[in-house]
């Protein structure tokens, strides 16, 4: 039978590869790589009043070596650094490692920021309109993983000066 002193010896001396296993284990975790996202497509959805409703399909790419399990998504549009559109869902699914998903989402937009845009446009007569888009696929607990995707329409020159 075991002394209690020397039982305290060896579960103190156990008990300090702790921190060091812990440490040695975080290290070869692998870093997370954030999800690519693109806009591949988006379709009117009707809307009433003020509100522009649209279909928007996203496809995101997991450039990691695990699966991304998700549970919901949320997405804002900025164009020129304005919020013109929102929009959720909660879909579920998972992202498979190396691999890619699309996701369809409804979006909300004012009409009235849509028009304000195409309007500065208009006055400048710039065809270039840079947008972002940003948002968050839901996962489990503390496993949320966001995401921003920026880029520029270029719009047709004919579209903005007046007579051609």
């Amino acid at each position: 039978m075991q002394r209690p002193e020397a039982f305290l010896l060896q579960r103190r001396r156990a008990l300090a590869w702790v921190p060091l296993l812990l440490v040695a284990g975080c290290g070869t975790v692998a870093r997370m790589e954030p999800l690519r996202v693109q806009v591949v497509d988006v379709q009117p959805a009707g809307g009433e009043n003020l509100e522009i409703r649209l279909q928007v399909r996203l496809r995101l790419q997991n450039p990691n070596e695990f699966d991304i399990a998700y549970d919901g998504i949320s997405v804002e549009l900025e164009l020129r650094n304005a919020l013109v559109a929102t929009g959720v869902t909660n879909a579920s699914g998972t992202i498979p490692r190396f691999g890619e998903t699309v996701v369809t989402l409804p979006v909300s937009a004012s009409a009235l920021n849509i028009a304000r845009e195409a309007f500065n446009l208009f006055l400048r007569g710039d065809s270039h309109l840079p947008y972002v888009v940003r948002g968050k696929v839901g996962g489990a607990l503390f496993n949320t993983v966001s995401f921003e995707s920026r880029g520029e329409l270029s719009l047709p020159a004919a579209l903005l000066v007046p007579g051609r």
